[in-house]
């Protein structure tokens, strides 16, 4: 018995050890970050985690690098609107779309300016799939609303056909030339 109870102990015992070092290296990484205005984004660790990945190239294009950051923290705002106010889903609903292009273009933009040898193709994936989410949930608190308190003249109905997931087979990177004006069609449907 004696034993088990000592087992329990110090498995107890890791598992905060291991938490205290998670949560060690998540506020490390969040005090390393250039940009400070980053209320928002702090509350999401896998938000942080990818920024963290991608802080060295705050170098080489610094303007994208900002204004891809502002457009992440407006994105979560908006998002924190809806979630204070879920009447809003309708209406910011299509400025979570905007805010999400921008985002996406801010990234691109870096990565004209890398070198060869860097490649934000699976960081933009990751961004998109992790915005998409944060549309799925906004889509879900305004239904939740809707069903609560019934539809009116304002309603604005959310069209999940507007979340385009990310097209492995469109490649965002050819450093041909000629090719660098097509990529941006994907973004401005």
């Amino acid at each position: 018995m004696f034993k088990i109870l000592l087992l329990i102990l110090i498995l107890i015992l890791i598992n905060y050890v291991m938490n205290k070092r998670e949560e060690n290296m998540y506020k490390k990484k969040t005090n390393v970050l250039r940009n400070k205005n980053i209320d928002n984004i702090k509350n999401d660790k896998n938000l942080i985690n990818i920024l963290y990945s991608i802080e060295e190239y705050y170098y080489y294009n610094e303007q994208a690098y900002n204004e891809f950051i502002e457009n992440l923290e407006l994105f979560l705002k908006f998002f924190k609107f809806i979630t204070i106010d879920n009447s809003l889903g309708g209406q910011l609903y299509r400025n979570l779309l905007d805010y999400k292009k921008l985002i996406i273009n801010g990234l691109i933009s870096m990565s004209i300016k890398l070198p060869r040898e860097y490649n934000l193709q699976e960081v933009i994936q990751n961004i998109e799939e992790i915005l998409n989410d944060y549309l799925s949930k906004t889509k879900n608190i305004y239904e939740a609303h809707l069903k609560n308190n019934g539809m009116d003249y304002t309603t604005q109905l959310i069209i999940l056909s507007d979340v385009e997931p990310y097209n492995e087979n469109y490649n965002l990177f050819h450093k041909n030339k000629q090719h660098i004006e097509n990529k941006y069609l994907y973004f401005n449907r």
